[in-house]
């Protein structure tokens, strides 16, 4: 099926979140994991290599087919989109924030260049979103009370946005 898996990366672990779904589909495969880290300048490389290979030593053990990783120089997108035609990917699988609209407009989207110019399917993954503050679970929307987490009782909750309209302190 697939020969050759293509994970692009940037570092932050919001980029390392599609390493999961790539490993597992690599393993099932038996394809060869590519690590791709794209740099735009030659400040930062030493990092970037250090970065690689802390996260090939974890893959390799899972991945009969191998991991290669490599550091690409250039443009983001057509950075990654040289590399996979290169290499001959089968399939590239990157994590995406999911924006739209005008907040993809305006920010821009590697995900949605690389969808629209490589021949080979572009596999997206959104990372987990943060679970809903157990105090606050009537809240349609998530909870970014810093307390959550830790158990503290609602009035810890310094955001006040998710809590019901009775209960905030004036």
């Amino acid at each position: 099926m697939y020969r050759h898996i293509s994970v692009p990366l940037d570092g932050s672990t919001f980029a390392a979140s599609a390493l999961p779904l790539a490993i597992g589909l690599a393993e099932k495969t038996r394809a060869v994991l590519h690590l791709v880290h794209v740099a735009e300048s030659k400040d930062d490389v030493a990092a970037m290599r250090a970065h690689l290979a802390e996260l090939k030593a974890g893959a390799e053990s899972r991945v009969p087919g191998g991991v290669q990783a490599a550091i690409v120089m250039g443009e983001v997108a057509m950075a990654i989109a040289t590399y996979a035609d290169e290499h001959e990917v089968d399939v590239v699988v990157l994590a995406t924030h999911g924006r739209g609209g005008v907040s993809r407009a305006w920010l821009g989207s590697v995900a949605e260049i690389l969808i629209s110019t490589l021949p080979m399917p572009v596999l997206r993954q959104r990372p987990l979103r943060r679970p809903r503050c157990r105090y606050h679970a009537h809240c349609p929307r998530r909870c970014s009370c810093p307390w959550s987490a830790v158990g503290r009782r609602q009035r810890s909750c310094r955001t006040r946005s998710c809590w019901p309209r009775s209960s905030v302190p004036s």
